[in-house]
């Protein structure tokens, strides 16, 4: 549709053949006025209606022309709309991970708001801890946290901070619900994983 709407060369073309029907005509009109009846009324006629219809097929080309201008408008339409509606239809995670479940597949019909699929981030994990109510009362969020992983006679450290101390006191051992976020983008830590959270003293 672009191509069509750019191509103007049916148009140039018919103003050419305008141009020379109209010259072809006054020739023969010069010559009958220098020599009387040296072309025939048929044939000025004719050269005439020639003319004319070079002129029509002028306007027949323009008129062509943004036909296909107004046919490339409503293909970007088109398009706008194919674009904005495969928009709507993308699913863009909110955080990159990795696919651990799927809960449609292609074709299936999905409702507004149903879950498609389970995500689970690996570059950054989240580490639950419960911790003694007597000393969540101190400002911990925003502190460092180190997440050790005991690995047969060797332990690793990775580095986090502590993002969130819950207010609820658990009534039957008398502990408070921790979490940290954990750097993992050497992805050496696995969602499930089980280690030790140690908290760095405030500054």
């Amino acid at each position: 549709a672009r191509s069509a709407a750019e191509n103007d060369v049916t148009v140039r073309f018919a103003k050419l053949a305008a141009a020379v029907a109209k010259a072809e005509l006054q020739r023969a009109q010069e010559s009958n006025e220098k020599f009387p009846k040296s072309v025939s009324q048929t044939e000025i006629d004719r050269l005439q209606l020639l003319a004319d219809k070079a002129e029509l097929e002028i306007e027949q080309a323009d008129l062509n022309f943004k036909h296909a201008q107004l046919s490339l408008l409503v293909k970007q339409h088109d398009l706008e709309r194919a674009s904005l509606a495969l928009e709507r239809r993308r699913l863009t995670a909110p955080f990159p991970g990795m696919v651990v479940q799927w809960r449609k597949h292609r074709g299936e019909w999905v409702e507004p708001g149903a879950p498609v699929m389970r995500l689970i981030r690996l570059d950054r994990l989240r580490a639950d801890a419960f911790l003694s109510a007597e000393t969540s009362f101190t400002n911990l969020v925003g502190r460092k946290v180190a997440f050790i992983v005991a690995s047969g006679t060797e332990a690793k450290q990775h580095e986090g901070e502590l993002v969130f101390v819950s207010p609820e006191i658990d009534p039957v051992n008398g502990q408070v619900r921790i979490w940290a976020e954990i750097d993992n983008k050497d992805l050496l830590l696995r969602p499930g994983q089980t280690a030790a959270l140690i908290i760095s003293p405030a500054k």
